[in-house]
């Protein structure tokens, strides 16, 4: 009779999150491109993918009283594959936002992983993995 055998399954997620600082140009932009694309989203598939930013993923947290300009912190948060989504959103906007020669400072990227490990499960029949 074989001896019970241990197995581990480890799943790890990453989440990026991506702090902007937009000015209130920038921003008006993004919300009425928000507004105005949430009609056509559940038709849309690809469309919902690739303007995620501007589906429920746009967190304005709070206005940056520190500097002059009347600026707004803005967090996006993601993981899985709607990240391309994002990536490729988030590319067009700055794309287009410095060729309107407007400013508009990332502050930083970071990456967040979480891994959930299972406890060991022991095999008790002898069938192999």
């Amino acid at each position: 009779m074989p001896q019970p055998q241990k197995t581990c399954q480890e799943v790890t997620h990453q989440r990026r999150t991506l702090f902007l600082l937009l000015s209130p140009p920038l921003m008006m932009n993004l919300l009425q491109m928000r507004m105005s694309f949430n009609r056509f989203l559940p038709l849309l598939p690809t469309m919902r993918l690739i303007l995620g930013l501007m589906n429920s993923k746009l967190t304005i947290l709070h206005q940056l009283s520190w500097i002059r300009a009347p600026w707004f912190l803005v967090v996006v948060r993601g993981h899985g594959i709607l990240r391309i989504g994002y990536v490729i959103t988030l590319s067009l906007v700055i794309l287009l936002h410095l060729l309107s020669i407007s400013p508009l400072y990332i502050i930083s990227i970071s990456f967040e992983n979480r891994a959930h490990i299972t406890r060991p499960r022991r095999i008790l029949d002898g069938s192999p993995l």
